[in-house]
């Protein structure tokens, strides 16, 4: 299970796969890529085993339309041929500036679970304190859309965290007030808020965290924030930012998260938004 992630760029696999229709081409690559990765669990446990993978099944959870899931078996073969349909088309990603993980079809990734805690910890160090513009934003979200980390506690209890419990950060702190917020609050925000985040929402993000660099800065400032999202098209967004992710918190790696990050990155880069689902 993944929390998986596509950087929403129209391009010519995604119009093929979806017979001309862009949307319906980025829900049959997801699905084509999740067959894939079937596929390699099938032929890893295979292996183990001694056996070959042909006439082997696995089991998927499939979400209905009417929000319940169901489990079901699927052949190796039909995955197989599943995600072969993306073998012709990978040759169009070499040069996309979606691919994000430097591979075909590197638009697309995901956040494995459980989310460590290392993660969480270092995400929760990042945060910016309300002196900072961005912690005045992320205060600002919580209060006006609305993110009290509700979905993910029912993540938490269904043991896709490694933390059972949030980790609480002090964003300001004063002799007669205090705001704090917890990494429920961000992960609601980057998991559960949509299933496309707009490219505002993805750039809003990094600020939180104190990710971007405006001309080799940090942005701390209102007007640096103002300066950063009126830069006008990709080019000058590509030429005068950069995404910075420092692990100077003593943390072990925290590669679980990173590819996503950068998929936020390169959305509000190319202004398209990012599809998510938790």
């Amino acid at each position: 299970m993944a929390v998986d992630w596509i950087v929403n760029l129209p391009c010519q696999p995604k119009e093929t796969l979806g017979n001309g229709d862009f949307n319906e081409g980025t829900r049959v690559l997801d699905d084509c890529l999740k067959a894939w990765n079937r596929v390699v669990i099938i032929e890893r446990m295979a292996r183990q085993r001694g056996e070959k993978p042909e006439g082997k099944s696995i089991g998927v959870r499939l979400v209905r339309a009417d929000g319940k899931s169901e489990e079901k078996s699927v052949r190796y073969e039909d995955l197989l041929a599943q995600a072969q349909r993306l073998d012709p088309l990978a040759d169009a990603c070499a040069e996309c500036p979606a691919n994000v993980m430097n591979c075909p079809f590197g638009c697309a990734g995901g956040v494995n679970y459980p989310i460590s805690a290392a993660v969480e910890q270092w995400l929760a160090e990042c945060l910016q304190p309300s002196s900072a513009v961005g912690g005045k934003l992320f205060l600002a979200a919580i209060r006006e859309l609305g993110y009290t980390g509700e979905p993910i506690k029912r993540f938490r209890a269904g043991r896709l965290f490694e933390l059972r419990e949030p980790i609480k950060k002090k964003l300001k702190s004063g002799l007669f007030s205090s705001e704090s917020v917890t990494t429920d609050q961000l992960f609601d925000a980057l998991f559960c808020v949509s299933e496309r985040l707009v490219p505002s929402h993805c750039l809003g993000v990094l600020m939180w965290l104190g990710l971007v660099r405006l001309d080799g800065a940090v942005v701390e400032t209102a007007d640096q924030a103002g300066v950063l999202t009126q830069l006008d098209g990709t080019d000058e967004r590509r030429r005068r930012t950069s995404l910075v992710m420092e692990n100077n918190y003593g943390f072990e790696s925290v590669e679980q998260i990173e590819p996503m990050l950068q998929a936020l990155y390169r959305s509000w880069l190319l202004d398209v938004p990012l599809s998510v689902s938790a």
